[in-house]
């Protein structure tokens, strides 16, 4: 497993027992003057804003490691492509708190307030000797908005990881499954209690016994999203389905229809009852029935 040494700038094997932080973001178009693949470990060509950011952010975190796919992924090995994106389940749970860049159409967008993106600015107005400020509205809004939130790959991005830290255009918001806050309203953490965390939050929190009816909301949640390639439509949650079935109660699949362990047979039948809410397309490649 390789990793970005944000001090170094060179991607490097990754050290056994270290804390790092992984990078959600959109992939967007290419550029003709970044390469994917290191020149000799170190990041070449002109690297997209919100990475470069990202490195910035992990540094002032305190920590040294990042995880990125387009660096961290040999993009010109497929064995090893096809390895890594089906343990993406243990690169995203396994970081301290992923990264998500969920503002702007592209990677050359930036994290808003870090470098050259600016965020949206606060309404002043000074009435007699006071000074009022407008508070940003609620960042989940422009998140469930954003363009990253419709796209298939960063769905498992999100769902996996146990911290969250997203860049909207106007403030940051912050969401694990103790707690959520941001910055607007600037509330102590001592106050945030766990019952008031189970609301309107981007990610709900699961229960770690996994049940059948989280593998149908799951699948549907995820079958909602879009994807460059209709051929990724299993790689892109391949780390959702992994762990689906290393949990407590396995479910596995097949074509990404469930199997129950304990129920095989009757599992397999019910999984092959799902239908459509609305009129759907066959993928090139994959079963009628998947």
């Amino acid at each position: 497993l390789n990793i970005i040494d944000c001090r170094t700038r060179k991607v490097v094997k990754f050290p056994r027992g270290v804390r790092y932080l992984a990078l959600s973001y959109i992939w967007g178009s290419e550029n003709s003057d970044e390469s994917s693949t290191p020149s000799h470990d170190m990041l070449s060509g002109s690297i997209p804003t919100t990475i470069s950011d990202a490195m910035e952010v992990t540094l002032h975190l305190g920590l040294q490691f990042l995880w990125v796919d387009r660096y961290c992924i040999p993009q010109d090995q497929d064995h090893v492509k096809h390895t890594e994106i089906r343990h993406m389940d243990l690169i995203y749970r396994g970081a301290a708190a992923t990264i998500v860049a969920c503002s702007g159409l592209s990677p050359w967008h930036g994290l808003p307030g870090c470098s050259k993106q600016l965020r949206s600015g606060c309404s002043r107005a000074a009435i007699g000797d006071q000074v009022l400020f407008s508070v940003p509205p609620d960042p989940r809004y422009e998140i469930e908005a954003s363009n990253w939130m419709s796209r298939g790959w960063t769905y498992q991005e999100g769902l996996l990881s146990k911290r969250r830290i997203f860049f909207t255009g106007e403030q940051v918001y912050f969401e694990c499954d103790a707690r959520h806050c941001f910055e607007s309203t600037a509330p102590l953490l001592n106050n945030v209690v766990w019952e008031s965390s189970q609301k309107a939050r981007v990610f709900s929190i699961r229960d770690r016994t996994i049940s059948r009816h989280d593998f149908y909301k799951t699948i549907s949640e995820y079958s909602g999203r879009q994807l460059t390639y209709e051929s990724d439509i299993l790689n892109g949650v391949w780390g959702v389905l992994r762990t689906f079935r290393t949990s407590q109660y396995p479910i596995h699949h097949y074509w990404g229809v469930p199997v129950y362990a304990k129920k095989a047979g009757y599992e397999v039948i019910a999984g092959f009852t799902w239908d459509l809410v609305k009129p759907g397309q066959r993928r090139a490649g994959f079963p009628s029935w998947s």
